[in-house]
């Protein structure tokens, strides 16, 4: 037998074996249902970036970044969000919870957070991060900026750029996302986000 025989057998008898393993490890979908559909809800073009998070109440959060004209990441968006209480059956009609308006490259749904310690809601997103040199948005600056819910979702503050809570953070470039975020709970640093 040739090398090349022998390798090809090998790799045939290790896919039969992947194809078997992913038939045994495909999930049973028992509820599915569309949160937001593009192009034809509320005359979004793209709903991009969801993000699921469950809540210590039990209530399910998801949040997307709703392109208004594009698919592009440098498409004016905005920052949705939906309630469950029933575990994903029944959800409460989308809230727009920020807006960039008509900013080209403006925000960017980061990260959501969820502190149990203080019972907080965090949403991290950067604004106008394609954006090479200044930001030309009339409505604030190029940063990284975060919005909090003292009331599992219910409010939010207005946005704050986390240079003003951590100023060595000032002109540092970075993404906070996207995804979820996670809170340590190990002995050293417990609490820490």
């Amino acid at each position: 037998m040739k090398p090349s025989d022998f390798v090809r057998r090998i790799l045939g008898i290790i896919s039969l074996c992947c194809f078997h393993s992913c038939n045994t490890l495909s999930p049973v979908i028992i509820h599915k249902q569309e949160l937001w559909v593009s192009e034809k809800q509320a005359e979004v073009h793209t709903y991009r970036t969801p993000i699921l998070v469950k809540l210590p109440t039990g209530d399910l959060l998801a949040f997307s970044a709703p392109r208004k004209y594009s698919s592009s990441d440098k498409s004016a968006k905005f920052i949705t969000m939906r309630r469950s209480s029933d575990g994903g059956l029944h959800w409460n009609a989308t809230k727009i919870i920020e807006d960039d308006y008509d900013v080209e490259d403006g925000l960017n749904l980061g990260s959501v957070i969820i502190d149990k310690i203080t019972n907080t809601t965090y949403v991290f997103f950067g604004y106008c991060q394609h954006t090479t040199g200044a930001c030309t948005s009339p409505y604030r600056e190029k940063g990284v900026y975060f919005k909090i819910s003292n009331d599992w979702g219910y409010t939010w503050t207005p946005a704050i750029n986390v240079k003003e809570t951590n100023p060595t953070l000032a002109g540092v470039t970075w993404a906070p996302g996207p995804g979820f975020g996670i809170q340590k709970i190990t002995l050293d640093y417990p609490g820490r986000l």
